[in-house]
């Protein structure tokens, strides 16, 4: 009888060691992410037209961003101002305030296909809800028209948004074309996480 009970003991055991490595070896388990997007838009705004691209992201009627151009002058000569508005408490990741820009503005990140968004900024980057550039065009009498920002390269670009709705964030993105011979900003796609501080990729839909 003890021997009986010795082998019983030993495959039990034996069995339940098998058991614990292929749940080792088990793929993880990952929450599906609950992504609200839309792509193929055709939002343009251009120097002169009379309303900036608003964009009521989810649908409450509502304006959550503004996109828009604004001219300005001074000594060192003009300067066209492509920028982004945060509504209410939405945000974007921006550079500091820069009190020599139109409106103090910083410039908003750019963000490459399949990078985080979440939370944490990079150093010397943070979430705001103050107007930023996406890109300034500068002209003078002393030189070519140049341009700085992370938009000056005539390529999509996604900026970095979270949306604040029911006292929580959703993160999602923006995406963003600035034609600097045209002079025309193009707003294509956007999505975000509808699951309350969880992150997304950039570009991801």
């Amino acid at each position: 009888m003890r021997l009986l009970s010795t082998s019983f003991l030993f495959t039990s055991c034996c069995l339940f060691l098998a058991s614990c490595q292929e749940n080792e070896n088990d793929p993880e388990i990952t929450v599906p992410k609950n992504i609200k997007s839309a792509v193929d838009l055709d939002f343009a705004v251009r120097l002169g037209d009379p309303y900036p691209i608003a964009l009521d992201l989810n649908e409450d009627n509502l304006v959550d961003f503004s996109l828009f151009m604004e001219l300005t002058a001074n000594s060192s000569g003009d300067h066209l101002y492509v920028g982004i508005n945060p509504i209410g408490a939405n945000q974007i990741i921006s550079s500091p305030e820069d009190d020599a820009h139109f409106l103090n503005m910083g410039f908003v990140q750019s963000f490459e296909t399949n990078k985080k968004i979440h939370a944490q900024t990079t150093t010397g980057l943070e979430w705001t809800v103050n107007f930023s550039s996406l890109v300034i065009r500068h002209t003078s009498n002393n030189q070519p028209d140049w341009h700085e920002g992370n938009w000056k390269n005539n390529q999509l670009n996604y900026a970095p948004i979270r949306l604040y709705k029911d006292n929580a964030y959703l993160y999602g993105w923006i995406g963003i074309k600035f034609d600097t011979e045209t002079e025309t900003l193009y707003v294509s796609s956007f999505a975000y996480n509808q699951t309350p501080d969880q992150e997304i990729l950039a570009g991801e839909r």
